[in-house]
């Protein structure tokens, strides 16, 4: 009987599941009774902490081949039901259709969602880098920019979060807004964060910086 390890999602955490659990298995020589499964909506590695950057060509590379070469089952769908006493899964296909898989080992590799909090206009009007989707959507936006008259508004940029994701943003938005809006464009980029000191969350042996604002 082959023993079957799944694991749910494609990020870094599952493509990196899948692929030491194929090496530990070929150096076991388990080939034959151990099977790596790994399954998500679309064969994608989303490079979610270079998001923030302008250009998103190849930002969820496939994988497919990568699994493939070294073992790794993918199956396109995402998992509806988890039953823990029968390790049994419930998997809606990409195809419409629904399947179910028996596993030994199971891997919650989903990743995290972005929590919008419940500020007034901020799901209208405010963007982030969470996703590939969301990225493309802050680009269009910025680029959309200079059809708009100039004003102090419409060269202000304001990064709510001052972690690691918000200060990345910060700090390349001033060069993303010269390329659009032209050089001799005066911009202004702010962090706001609920910390009294920039990346705090770091400590303070990463980051002393306490200037929240980007020029």
């Amino acid at each position: 009987m082959t023993a079957k390890i799944v694991i749910a999602g494609s990020g870094f955490a599952g493509f990196w599941a899948a692929i030491s659990a194929m090496r530990v298995i070929s150096q076991a020589n388990k080939e034959n009774s151990i099977k790596v499964i790994l399954i998500s909506p679309r064969p994608n590695l989303t490079i979610r902490p270079r998001l923030y950057e302008a250009k998103l060509d190849n930002m969820s590379p496939d994988i497919s081949k990568q699994l493939a070469a070294v073992g790794v089952e993918y199956i396109a769908g995402k998992i509806q039901n988890i039953d823990t006493d029968a390790k049994l899964l419930t998997i809606n296909l990409a195809s419409g259709n629904q399947t179910s898989l028996v596993y030994e080992r199971f891997i919650l590799a989903t990743g995290s969602q972005l929590n919008v909090p419940p500020v007034p206009g901020f799901d209208k009007y405010g963007f982030d880098v969470d996703s590939l989707e969301a990225a493309h959507r802050l680009e269009t936006h910025l680029q959309a920019l200079k059809n708009k008259p100039e004003t102090l508004a419409r060269n202000t940029v304001v990064v709510v979060g001052g972690g690691l994701t918000g200060i990345e943003s910060a700090a390349e938005m001033p060069t993303r807004l010269k390329k659009i809006l032209g050089g001799s464009t005066k911009s202004r980029v702010f962090i706001i964060d609920s910390e009294p000191t920039v990346g705090a969350g770091m400590g303070s042996r990463h980051l002393s910086c306490n200037s929240t604002s980007f020029n």
